[in-house]
């Protein structure tokens, strides 16, 4: 299991690349955002998170 440092580090990072770190930037953005009260929303990377997410499901790469 991946911790909340590295996920923080990860998604600061912008460095994702697999389906798993995706998905772990996707939930420190949002733990983020319900922290902030919604002042440090980057509706780009999320979108952008989102899509690459996506991309990697349909083409199968699920690990």
């Amino acid at each position: 299991m991946v911790g909340f440092e590295s996920c923080a580090e990860l998604a600061n990072s912008g460095t994702s690349s697999t389906l798993t770190e995706l998905r772990c930037s996707l939930s420190f953005e949002a733990c983020r955002d319900r922290h902030s009260g919604g002042l440090s929303t980057d509706e780009e990377l999320i979108r952008d998170l989102l899509r690459a997410i996506r991309q990697k499901v349909e083409a199968g790469e699920l690990a």
